[in-house]
């Protein structure tokens, strides 16, 4: 019985505030810095930036409240692997390992969430977790 509980709702909702946490706090804080337009310099439009910083934000907090989770971690696995493709210049690797190493994690969290759902403690209409 315990195991069911755990592996049927404990769990999920870990994964999700374990990702959720960290994006909303990083979306905030890119929102923050004049409506999310200036968190990358000039390395992207503003306008990307924008749509990049709002889209990191929302998707976190449907993560973490339970709304198709599933696609919500999607959609900011998706974000977080753009940013880093855009953003990062691998030939410095050396420069941005700190970086890369916590961003790992996430993309980590956010496949775990897409691959089991949003477990049974959420607001979504569906139920059991799929």
């Amino acid at each position: 019985m315990f195991e069911n509980v755990l592996a049927e709702k404990f769990g999920p909702l870990c994964l999700r505030m374990a990702l959720a946490v960290p994006c909303l706090g990083d979306g905030y804080l890119k929102i923050y810095q004049m409506g999310g337009t200036t968190w990358a310099g000039a390395t992207l439009a503003p306008v990307w930036q924008a749509i990049i910083a709002w889209l990191h934000l929302l998707s976190a907090l449907t993560v973490l409240v339970g709304i198709r989770t599933r696609w919500s971690a999607a959609l900011l696995l998706a974000c977080l692997l753009g940013e880093s493709w855009l953003l990062k210049s691998w030939p410095g690797m050396d420069q941005i390992w700190p970086k890369t190493h916590e961003s790992i994690v996430i993309w980590l969290l956010a496949i775990g969430i897409v691959g089991v759902g949003g477990g049974i403690w959420k607001l979504d209409l569906q139920t059991g977790g799929k």
